[in-house]
């Protein structure tokens, strides 16, 4: 049977079972609903694709989807080995137990070639995922990597999705309860709107602390910072004073 890709809606609802923790590629092959997810959709609705119907008369079943997924990849070794140390086996774990909810959907792990030597990782990855972009050929889930893609425009808000129940999880209201609301919080873009949710998150989707000289804000007069604008203020403030700091 021809394998398809799976449309928005249905990536939404897939995305969702698969963990939640992901960018959508928006320039993956479109729907015509492009700009929102239909209203009529039923919030607990398991996705199901289309049926084509055999020359007997008889449904064939779901038809094959592929989703494609470049965030919290496995390794590409199963086992460790003093080769391969490092193995990272939970999503394909996850991914197993996915399929036995929705044996028709294909997961391709789609995985960013190595940067060059003397170039960064993050110019390499924006350079990589743009190529695809602009090919029609990148994932429907993406890594958010410092916000690259969100900021580029490439992506779509799940804060719709994330507002519905969650049919593997019935004693929260929502895919939004299952997670810490702090941690929620911190996953709001600059636009209001949410990008990701937290297998894996862009900055800053973590706690931060900040630990502080007090006798060096007393010479130069100057409280602890409360935020990133009063804190670059603070060290430039320190490195002028002559604290031999480098903040």
């Amino acid at each position: 049977m021809e394998s398809k890709r799976v449309n928005r809606r249905q990536f939404l609802c897939l995305a969702g079972a698969l963990g939640g923790a992901t960018v959508l590629g928006a320039c993956a092959p479109a729907t015509p609903d492009a700009t929102q997810v239909p209203d009529t959709a039923p919030p607990t609705e398991v996705p199901e694709a289309p049926t084509e119907v055999l020359p007997a008369g008889e449904p064939a079943g779901p038809e094959a989807k592929v989703l494609r997924i470049n965030i919290y990849t496995p390794s590409e070794h199963a086992e460790r080995s003093a080769e391969n140390p490092t193995v990272t086996n939970a999503p394909r774990i996850l991914a197993e137990k996915f399929k036995e909810h929705y044996p028709y959907v294909e997961i391709e792990w789609v995985r960013a070639t190595a940067a060059p030597e003397g170039v960064s990782g993050d110019t390499h990855y924006s350079t990589w995922l743009t190529a695809l972009m602009a090919g029609g050929g990148a994932p429907e889930l993406i890594d958010p990597s410092h916000e690259i893609p969100i900021q580029n425009g490439w992506c779509l808000p799940i804060d719709e999705f994330l507002a519905m129940p969650n049919q593997f999880a019935p004693q929260y209201d929502s895919w939004y309860d299952v997670f810490y609301p702090m941690l929620m919080k911190s996953l709001v873009f600059g636009d209001g709107n949410t990008y990701c949710a937290p297998v894996a998150e862009p900055y800053p989707g973590v706690e931060v602390g900040l630990a502080y000289n007090q006798e060096w804000l007393d010479k130069i007069g100057m409280e602890p910072p409360k935020t990133w604008t009063e804190q670059k203020e603070v060290c430039r403030a320190l490195k002028e004073a002559g604290s031999g700091l480098v903040p």
